[in-house]
């Protein structure tokens, strides 16, 4: 059985490898067995897009957590900065 930990950490190992489909999939079945998608897993999922030039999703789940949550944390915010900055400057 998985916990909290392990869907973290494979929802990071798949983004980091840019394969936002399993990524996703990921984060769907932390719901489906029972853990809510945290403001951790949240942020983890938005940096990956952020990485792979995905900015239209990453500020998807960024206003996706602003309008149901959870709340975003200053890491939260510090990333999606990042980000912006990325898209008008890059």
């Amino acid at each position: 059985m998985f916990s909290e930990l392990d869907f973290l950490m494979l929802l990071t190992a798949y983004g980091k490898q840019g394969d936002f489909n399993r990524a996703e999939r990921v984060f769907s079945l932390m719901n489906k067995k029972g853990y809510a998608p945290s403001v951790i897993s949240h942020t983890a999922l938005m940096e990956a897009y952020g990485r792979g030039g995905r900015y239209n999703n990453a500020e998807a789940i960024f206003r996706r957590m602003l309008s149901s949550g959870p709340q975003p944390s200053a890491l939260t915010y510090q990333i999606i900065l990042k980000i912006f900055v990325e898209v008008i400057f890059f």
